[in-house]
Order: structure tokens, then C-alpha cells, then sequence
């Protein structure tokens, strides 16, 4: 399959769309009662994917915003894969550090929508404590991993992408690092 002819499109789904979905879900999972009169069928999930790519693209700039060393970083590395894609023979390189790109994005957009969630499922927890605390409790479990994870695997992708444009380093960006 070449990839090349959708590219924008596959790395917003990536980016953007699911980790949107999956906040969606989790709020419908912290907030039950705000649902309930909606069933969670296929149709809803497929109507919900254009108000999650908005909720992720609004997600991701509040994490720029409050962090500008991403910012900054985030700038500089999409200066620094446009080279690498002009050079023909490095368009290989620049399309998979724009898939490393998405996942960035992706954990970013999961760390900031699941932190407030898990702050309200923690209210919840402790405000009303009968039979749904055990499956709040598991929720909240469920989040803090997530949230730790991809905050682990985030740094990991930063410094996998810094280390291979290091290597490709041009000069138009010689001196500028993307940063952690």
C-alpha cells in the first residue's frame, strides 16, 4: 500500500482521532450518569470520531501551552523532517519520524485528557462509596497506567526522533535540537 498518497490523513487518525475517541470513552465512563440516556452503539462511536479529533487538537495545544519547551521542540522538529522529506533519498526516513511524530501527539493528547478524568473519578470515588467504587477504582487504575505509560513511552519516541535527526542533521538545521 503507498502510504504516501494519504499520509495527512492516516497520522491525524493516529494522532488526533484515536486517543480523542478514547478520552470520549473514558468520560463516558467517569460521567455514566451524563450518557444515560444514549447507548453506546457503533453509530454513536463513528458520529463521536469528528468531535474527538477536535477534542485532541484542543487537548494538544493546552499541553503546548502550558509546556513551551514542547513547543519549541515540537516547532523545530517539524522544520527538521520537512528537510529530511525534500531530500528524496531521506523521504523513507521523514515519513516514519512523522509516524513517531503522531504517537507523540497521541500520548500527549492521552496524558492531558485522562488527568482531569482521573481527578474526577477520584471526587467520585470518594464521594459515593457503594458498589461502583470497586469498578471507579479499577477505572482510576486503568487511567494512571495509561497516563504513565504514555508519558514513559512519549520520552522514549523524543529521544528515538532526536537521535535519528542528529544523524541526518543538515545544515539549515544544524544547531537546533528537538527537545524531551
Amino acid at each position: 500500500m503507498n502510504w504516501e498518497i494519504i499520509p495527512e490523513v492516516f497520522w491525524d487518525f493516529i494522532a488526533r482521532v484515536l486517543p480523542g475517541a478514547l478520552i470520549l470513552f473514558a468520560a463516558y465512563l467517569v460521567f455514566p450518569d451524563l450518557y444515560s440516556s444514549a447507548q453506546l452503539t457503533i453509530e454513536l462511536m463513528i458520529a463521536y470520531l469528528v468531535p474527538s479529533y477536535f477534542l485532541a487538537v484542543a487537548l494538544h495545544q493546552v499541553w503546548l501551552f502550558l509546556y513551551k519547551k514542547d513547543r519549541e521542540g515540537e516547532i523545530v522538529r517539524k522544520i527538521q523532517i520537512q528537510t529530511l522529506m525534500s531530500r528524496k533519498e531521506l523521504t523513507r526516513v521523514g515519513m516514519l519520524l512523522l509516524k513517531v511524530q503522531a504517537e507523540i501527539i497521541s500520548c500527549t493528547v492521552v496524558i492531558v485528557g485522562l488527568l482531569p478524568l482521573s481527578v474526577a473519578n477520584i471526587v467520585f470515588f470518594l464521594h459515593k462509596q457503594d458498589w461502583t467504587s470497586l469498578k471507579r477504582l479499577i477505572l482510576l487504575v486503568i487511567f494512571l497506567v495509561l497516563i504513565f505509560g504514555c508519558f514513559s513511552w512519549k520520552k522514549a519516541l523524543q529521544e528515538y526522533q532526536n537521535k535519528v535527526l542528529q544523524q541526518y542533521e543538515t545544515p539549515n538545521t544544524a544547531g537546533h535540537q528537538g527537545c524531551d
